[in-house]
């Protein structure tokens, strides 16, 4: 269970029941290396299964911020809330525009956030000669 998050999205704390109805309805076995377009999304019927989770994902949202975006879903909107939601527990979703016969898509990929290491600079002396 993640115990910070987003306060202005989120009315709790995420789950990892969340997380784990997230990767079935969005196909992801792995994390740390999926990758999709939005053609994927028509074909593993991501919208209808959204719409099906309605009431359990709205749960975690803000009343607003859930009408906004689970109400009349949309592929980009699929996007958002994926990253939304990713985000909480420190993955992104960059996008690459791709072509394929002179047609351009997006494509998508999961990436875990690297964590930064901050040095404590007390213990350091710099000298100048």
């Amino acid at each position: 269970m993640n115990n910070s998050y987003n306060t202005q999205l989120f009315r709790k704390p995420l789950t990892s029941e969340l997380l784990m109805i997230i990767k079935k309805i969005y196909k992801i076995k792995n994390l740390n290396n999926h990758q999709f377009n939005k053609k994927k999304i028509l074909e593993y019927n991501t919208i209808e299964q959204l719409e099906l989770f309605y009431f359990y994902i709205s749960d975690f949202y803000l009343p607003c911020k859930a009408k906004i975006f689970l109400e009349n879903i949309t592929i980009n909107r699929t996007v958002t809330i994926l990253k939304q939601i990713l985000k909480e527990f420190n993955y992104t979703v960059s996008a690459t525009e791709k072509y394929d016969k002179n047609k351009k898509y997006t494509h998508y990929r999961i990436n875990k956030n690297k964590k930064l290491t901050l040095i404590n600079m007390d213990k350091y002396l710099i000298n100048f000669d």
